[in-house]
């Protein structure tokens, strides 16, 4: 009887395991025809914006800082106290091109140039003076020369007189020592004349150098004054009335406010963008590459976005080999802060927004709407239909596209958990998408 008990348990709890697999198996079997049903009749609510083509310039944001073109640090020439200095010599100050900035103290210079004239006046007349001695020895050397010459034929002649007896001994010596006397004369005015001729030589020289001398003078004395090479904003002042300075000691630092510009690093791919001839960027002469591309300025000064307008100066002379970027120069056209709220100066940070080539006949999608197969949503007639676009750029947060899409396509922005063609769907709420956000 316990036999029959024990085996009547154990068919009982084979058969209850059978009918609990046999349930299990069954659910698995029905559920992708459940499944299949549930997607042919439920139907989705969905919100949509129309879409449609656009013109719109390719913009390309960058931050830089407003740094100047031209720039000097003005130095001392000369030592000297300054005497004198400009009243808008003070960090921003304004100077027009030409005015006197430093007077350094004149008089030592004064002095050095009066001294320098009179040495160039002295040196002028040991020139004439010498000039004077050569006539006059040239002068002398003539007679010599003339008296030489009537003593040889006396000589000449005596001599003749004496081999016929026809003169005494003591006579044709007498004659002898005159001539000996007007060799003398004349190798002494000759001796004169080269000696003079050699200090007229020297007079040039000492001529030559005090006219150096006087130029240099001259110099020294218009150093005294320093002068605004060109319309100057200062950047910083180094020096004060009174103090000493030495020829290198930088006065101050002055930039021209009228050649400001900000460099802007732009990837190497984004320049196709701005300068389309440039493709082979990396092989040609990014100096001499040029833009017409409008570029807009901007400061957010948190009460009002304050904005400029400029353009593309040039393209700095190198890629960078760390992330492969270019600096694009651009800069403010002449009379562009005229009314300007804000001073446009060196230091400035700005956002920069260069507007490059035009991207016609595209549809501006937010890039949320965008699958990662780059593919949308559209709404067709209440079914779901898929398409597959081609991104041609991406701008903060919409990308503009290209493909099988037309004027006033329905986009879904609603984001669906699942996603097949011909799925039913109705409309919740339609909005547009405006081609200026």
């Amino acid at each position: 009887m316990k036999i029959r008990n024990y085996f009547s348990l154990i068919i009982g709890l084979v058969l209850l395991l059978a009918g609990v697999l046999a349930l299990i198996l069954m659910g698995r079997l029905r559920a992708p025809q459940e499944q299949k049903d549930v997607r042919e009749t439920s139907t989705r609510y969905v919100e949509i914006e129309k879409i449609n083509k656009t013109s719109e310039p390719v913009k390309i944001s960058g931050f830089g800082t407003v740094q100047p073109r031209v720039s000097v640090a003005l130095p001392a020439e000369i030592p000297g106290i300054i005497r004198w200095r400009h009243d808008s010599l003070e960090t921003g100050g304004i100077i027009a091109s030409g005015e006197k900035i430093i007077e350094i103290d004149p008089e030592n210079y004064k002095i050095l140039l009066q001294r320098a004239e009179k040495n160039l006046a002295m040196a002028k007349l040991q020139f004439e003076l010498a000039q004077s001695e050569i006539d006059g020895f040239k002068k002398n050397l003539e007679i010599s020369a003339e008296n030489v010459e009537i003593s040889r034929r006396e000589l000449d002649r005596f001599e003749t007189l004496e081999k016929s007896n026809a003169t005494s001994r003591s006579q044709l010596d007498k004659i002898r020592s005159a001539f000996k006397n007007a060799l003398a004369l004349k190798t002494r005015d000759e001796n004169a004349l080269s000696q003079s001729i050699i200090r007229k030589s020297s007079s040039e020289v000492a001529i030559s150098q005090a006219e150096v001398s006087l130029a240099e003078a001259r110099l020294n004395l218009n150093r005294t004054v320093i002068k605004a090479p060109f319309l100057c904003r200062v950047e910083a002042r180094h020096s004060e009335a009174g103090e000493y300075v030495t020829p290198g000691k930088i006065i101050a630092h002055l930039y021209d406010p009228s050649t400001l510009e900000v460099h802007v690093p732009v990837s190497v791919s984004d320049l196709i963008w701005l300068l389309p001839e440039s493709a082979l960027l990396e092989s040609g002469n990014l100096r001499e590459l040029k833009s017409d591309a409008m570029v807009k300025f901007c400061v957010d000064d948190s009460l009002e976005e304050i904005c400029w307008i400029g353009k593309i100066s040039r393209l700095s002379g190198s890629i960078s080999n760390k992330n492969r970027t270019v600096d694009v120069v651009v800069e403010l056209p002449e009379g562009s802060l005229q009314g300007s709220k804000l001073p446009f100066i060196k230091g400035l940070f700005v956002e920069v927004e260069l507007m490059g080539r035009l991207l016609e006949g595209v549809f501006k999608v937010p890039r949320a709407f965008i699958s990662r197969y780059d593919t949308v949503n559209l709404f067709d007639n209440g079914k779901l239909r898929v398409e597959k676009v081609e991104i041609l750029r991406s701008e903060n947060e919409f990308a503009y596209v290209t493909g099988a899409l037309a004027d006033n396509d329905a986009i879904i922005s609603t984001r669906l958990p699942e996603v097949f063609p011909g799925m039913s769907l109705t409309i919740a709420a339609t909005q547009s998408i405006s081609v200026d956000d």
